[in-house]
């Protein structure tokens, strides 16, 4: 946490949630805000829903360790590709131009003229990194593949714009017993070390920047196991932001520079 606490970026870092319905995101927010406040959290709606539960577009901030961050959370991923959030709408949000409190319309993306669109994102408004949220147990070339050309549509969108791109396996107990019994012995355990490298080979990730998390979920106390599997991916978001917000930053003085608004 003191290490999360010691990254700065020069404005809030935005970070996008995107992953299928039911995967997990609105529960992995609620888990960075549980860890943040050292108690339970329910701030993002979560459900089981066939269809998205979320359905507008929100931030999530807080203190301490979440002082310098902003989780948004976005309509869920459906598997075609005319469903859940819209590739054109993903676009705008990517570059700044939709705001918050916006409703998705999963048949059309927001117009322009729309009161929640930004016609001139600064820096600060723009997204600095991409997580993606998968259910574990989707690790799968049967289960995942009505997903799979929508999520590489989301990921060609992110790559093209340079935003550094997480991927986080959530409930890693349903896939491993012996993580059920315990969420420490995670690193110790055939099926998620192979639901990682599995997932690395699906989705063209790097298995550094893959995750296996257990959310926190309402029991008599918060899982300190669990809490450092979140805060191991956390920081690694908040380096890959702050990252991305310095590259936005010395781009633009380049521009100014270039343009001749800074004498030299």
């Amino acid at each position: 946490m003191d290490e999360i606490l010691r990254v700065k970026p020069a404005c809030p870092a935005n970070v996008l949630l995107l992953g299928p319905t039911g995967a997990g995101k609105s529960s992995f927010i609620n888990s960075i805000l549980t860890i943040a406040k050292g108690r339970y959290v329910n701030k993002a709606y979560t459900g089981n829903k066939e269809t998205s539960f979320t359905t507008t577009y929100d931030c999530f901030m807080d203190d301490g360790i979440m002082q310098h961050c902003c989780l948004w959370d976005s309509m869920g991923i459906e598997h075609v590709l005319i469903g859940g959030l819209l590739l054109d709408d993903l676009e705008y949000l990517l570059k700044g131009h939709i705001k918050r409190e916006y409703t998705f319309n999963p048949r059309s993306k927001i117009s322009e003229n729309d009161k929640h669109f930004r016609r001139q994102p600064r820096i600060r408004d723009r997204i600095h990194c991409v997580v993606f949220v998968l259910d574990a147990g989707m690790v799968n070339e049967v289960i995942v593949k009505p997903y799979m050309s929508k999520i590489k549509a989301l990921q060609d969108r992110a790559h093209a714009q340079n935003i550094p791109c997480i991927l986080i396996l959530t409930k890693i107990d349903e896939r491993c017993k012996e993580v059920r019994k315990h969420v420490g012995n995670t690193f110790l355990s055939i099926k998620i070390r192979d639901a990682v490298t599995k997932a690395a080979d699906m989705f063209g990730i790097p298995e550094g920047n893959i995750h296996p998390i257990r959310n926190c979920e309402v029991a008599p106390k918060i899982d300190d196991a669990a809490s450092k599997l979140i805060l191991m991916a956390f920081k690694q978001i908040m380096y890959y932001s702050s990252d991305k917000i310095e590259e936005l930053k010395k781009k633009e003085l380049k521009k100014k520079e270039e343009s001749g608004c800074i004498l030299s």
